[in-house]
């Protein structure tokens, strides 16, 4: 959902040729599969299209990305363990720039739509607030 979201904030800001975008799990049980039906839904109410497959993420990720925006402190723990030394990836929690101060963006895959909704608003505020944050650096 997070990429699907940022490439659209991206696009609706006409910023999208400035950013490569990609998204990757620290233990996806399924490669190649697409989203979830439930992040499909919330993000189509959004008019988001969401067209990513899952994947799991590389060591040359840590090379070819400026940033690796992680959902919670389990995943930051994860990739920084993994880190290759020299490579240039900065990696962060996302929610870091939440407004809201919720740091964890958790993970709804048990949950309801409500609960896809929910990590959607958070994802957009973080989304937002990180373009700001690149725009004043």
């Amino acid at each position: 959902m997070a990429e699907a979201v940022f490439a659209h904030v991206l696009q609706k800001n006409e910023l999208e040729d400035r950013f490569y975008l990609n998204s990757a799990g620290t233990q996806c049980y399924n490669p190649g599969h697409p989203p979830n039906p439930r992040t499909v839904e919330i993000c189509r109410r959004h008019g988001i299209p969401v067209s990513h497959y899952s994947r799991n993420v590389a060591e040359r990720d840590y090379y070819e990305f400026d940033y690796m925006l992680c959902m919670d402190s389990s995943h930051l723990l994860g990739l920084n363990q993994l880190k290759p030394e020299g490579s240039k990836a900065k990696i962060m929690l996302f929610g870091e720039f939440d407004p809201q101060g919720d740091r964890n963006i958790v993970d709804p895959y048990f949950g309801d739509l409500d609960e896809y909704e929910r990590v959607y608003q958070q994802v957009s505020r973080c989304t937002e607030a990180f373009l700001k944050h690149l725009s004043s650096a």
